[in-house]
């Protein structure tokens, strides 16, 4: 499974789809006509000699059966209104991104603004502003969950939990969003949730069913993650009492704390789950364009971005196939009143065509609805990337009646900018220097979380459209 990313920090900005190669299947009706016509061109026919354009419509499809959905209770009565819950981890390493106290020493490139209080508090306000209708509320995630103030305060003493039950806050979000209660929910966290398995990884198995769910795949819901990198000066216990106002990092592997040297630089997150792809990537480019202006570095992603329908162009050009730098053609025209295509000599003309929004083409084959591609075309793709050649002989096809369409399915694979380096923050243990600055499992999280189909189908309206003879 995977999906379109971005990337935000202080003056930089890196957008594109992951790079991960995905099967997919184009459907292309190519409805061509063919008039037969003296070698004279007649009147009301120009001769194509500049680039057309078609927009492809891009579906994802799964060979897989969706996940059944699971029964809902207690599902919103109707006209009621929805709600948005901002899910808080309370656990105490959650603690660590507050000063300690008045002698804890800032980042000196933190700019004066602490990153988690700043953040925690843009997620509400955009929350508030993208789903203007629903009601706001805070619940605290400990060893269990509860209600919190409208807007709790964010000191020190409220990270107070011994254990961080991330799966029961989302799958309270998921059941809420799926029964209609709910327009949308935020957890903030560290992703180091309290489970059978450690690391981010556990946390991402809650999430499975959803994704797999109708309701994901038909794009109604999405799930959108923001990593922080933020000040972090250490939680604290009996174990480990503040010294000079630094404290200590949690080892989950160690089950215990480990004292910091320094005031670290460690990561945080947002994990947006809700209704609507805009609404998440307003949400999204809100929290970066924020955290930019204030010269905190995050990084985003529309984990879900791949179940939307995309829009993709295909350009082609008629040329001359025996000029290498395509030259002007003279056997294929359109009728300047229909905009239908003909044939006024028998010479061969080619279509040099480009797929955009990157996808690249592999293999062709006949549509659905024929056997074989009709005589009088030949269709390749090209391993450069996103290009086919349409060759069609206007000898061939002035001899049939009546004249043929061409239908065609397309193969290929979908070719991306690049992901986020969310693999830059990840590591494999936590027993090591690099720790806390990188988040245990992450890339592992991120691989599982994000959705990306087994195919995708390209619909075309006719690139050529014709009539008979």
């Amino acid at each position: 499974m995977k999906a379109t990313t971005r990337r935000r920090s202080t003056g930089n900005r890196r957008q594109g789809i992951p790079g991960a190669r995905s099967c997919i299947v184009c459907a292309i009706v190519l409805a061509v006509g063919l008039t037969a016509c003296g070698s004279d061109t007649p009147r009301g026919l120009g001769a194509i000699d500049e680039p057309f354009s078609i927009e492809a419509s891009i579906h994802p499809e799964w060979r897989e059966p969706s996940s059944p959905e699971p029964a809902e209770q207690e599902a919103a009565a109707p006209g009621e209104s929805r709600s948005l819950t901002i899910y808080l981890d309370m656990s105490r390493p959650m603690a660590g991104f507050l000063p300690v106290g008045a002698e804890s020493p800032p980042r000196e490139d933190a700019g004066g603004t602490n990153e988690f209080r700043a953040v925690a508090q843009w997620v509400p306000d955009h929350l508030t502003r993208v789903y203007a209708t629903a009601a706001l509320r805070w619940r605290g995630v400990g060893r269990d969950i509860r209600d919190l103030s409208e807007y709790p305060r964010f000191e020190r003493d409220l990270f107070d939990a011994t254990a961080s039950r991330l799966d029961l806050a989302i799958q309270e979000a998921l059941v809420d969003l799926r029964s209609g209660r709910s327009e949308g929910a935020a957890l903030i966290s560290d992703l180091l949730g309290t489970g059978e398995l450690t690391g981010a990884l556990a946390v991402s198995r809650y999430f499975e069913g959803w994704l797999n769910s109708e309701g994901v795949r038909t794009s109604q819901f999405h799930l959108g993650l923001v990593g922080v990198q933020a000040s972090y000066w250490g939680g604290t216990s009996s174990n480990c009492p503040p010294r000079n106002g630094i404290g200590c990092w949690y080892s989950e592997r160690g089950r215990g704390w480990r004292r910091l040297d320094d005031v670290a630089v460690a990561p945080f997150y947002v994990l947006l789950m809700g209704r609507s792809a805009e609404s998440l990537l307003t949400i999204l480019e809100s929290i970066e364009s924020d955290a930019a202006n204030t010269g905190i570095e995050t990084v985003s992603e529309l984990l879900t971005a791949s179940t939307r329908t995309q829009t993709a162009p295909f350009t082609c050009v008629a040329h001359d196939p025996a000029n290498e730098e395509r030259s002007r053609q003279y056997a294929l025209h359109r009728a300047a009143q229909s905009g239908e295509y003909s044939c006024v000599r028998s010479d061969l003309v080619r279509l040099s065509c480009d797929f955009g929004g990157g996808f690249v083409p592999t293999g062709v084959s006949p549509g659905a609805q024929q056997a074989t591609i009709p005589d009088g075309f030949a269709v390749a793709p090209s391993f450069v990337a996103g290009q086919v050649e349409i060759d069609a002989d206007c000898g061939t096809l002035r001899d049939q009646e009546p004249l043929p369409d061409l239908a065609l399915e397309f193969e290929g694979n979908m070719i991306g900018a690049g992901a986020p380096p969310w693999s830059e923050w990840s590591i494999e243990t936590d027993d090591v220097s690099e720790f806390p600055g990188k988040t245990l499992q992450l890339r592992y999280f991120i691989e599982e979380v994000r959705v990306l189909p087994d195919a995708y189908r390209a619909e075309l309206p006719p690139i050529l459209r014709g009539g008979r003879q």
